[in-house]
């Protein structure tokens, strides 16, 4: 397996990868415009390849009041074959280390509430639940 830096000529392979998630509907080209501007606000991602990319972990720095700089993995997928063979828990080394780098000192992780299995992945990596996170669509018409 080598794990590299995600980059915009990613998209076209993320996007069979991200079909794989319910309610997630995107192409290729909103794809690379959302890693750029991700890239642009000191965002990342790692990507996995077998040959072929198999997995990808997204991250934010997020500077709050209340823990300074915070990195916060937003999406962390593996794809359905190719799980349960360190894939994920190479991604997640290679976005600590970035993370680290960029000057975080504190780990988060997004997870759907309706995948049980990630959240024991998780817990196993000695991530504890601290909150719940709340989330509505913004209307852009206002």
């Amino acid at each position: 397996m080598r794990i590299r830096a995600g980059k915009s000529a990613d998209a076209a392979a993320l996007a069979p990868l991200l079909a794989q998630l319910a309610h997630i509907d995107i192409d290729e080209l909103a794809i690379a415009r959302h890693l750029e501007a991700a890239r642009k606000a000191r965002g990342g991602m790692a990507v996995a390849e077998y040959g072929d990319l198999v997995g990808f972990c997204a991250w934010a720095v997020l500077h709050t009041v209340q823990h300074g700089a915070i990195g916060r993995i937003t999406l962390l997928l593996v794809d359905e074959r190719r799980r349960r063979r360190g894939v994920a828990t190479g991604l997640l080394e290679a976005a600590t280390t970035a993370l680290r780098k960029a000057g975080c000192k504190r780990l988060e992780v997004m997870s759907d509430i309706e995948i049980a299995n990630a959240h024991g992945f998780f817990r196993a990596l000695k991530f504890e639940q601290t909150s719940y996170r709340f989330a509505r669509d913004i209307d852009l018409a206002d």
